[in-house]
């Protein structure tokens, strides 16, 4: 995976563009942050194609590794959407 910027992406975009075709995966920068990411068509949809199996149970689904890129706990999200509900009264033990 290539990382380039905006501004490079923007100064050169059928380069980038032919990158991709190629099969390059690009991921987009601005002020060194990922905000975007370029792949190839194909790549996308082997993703699609990864779908679990429906006739799983939850449990039986493999967990891959935490995203680097997650910077919150994903339990504490529930947790704290949880909390907002009871305090909006719209959640009735």
């Amino acid at each position: 995976m290539k990382t380039i910027t905006v501004e490079e992406l923007a100064a050169d975009v059928r380069k980038h563009i032919a990158e991709v075709e190629g099969g390059e995966t690009l991921t987009v920068t601005t002020d060194g942050k990922p905000v975007a990411t370029l792949a190839p068509t194909n790549s996308i949809e082997r993703l699609i194609r990864r779908r679990p199996d429906p006739s799983l149970r939850f449990q039986d689904v493999p967990v891959g590794p935490r995203p680097p890129e997650l910077r919150t706990d994903a339990a504490q999200l529930i947790i704290d959407e949880r909390d907002h509900e009871r305090k909006e009264k719209r959640w009735r033990p």
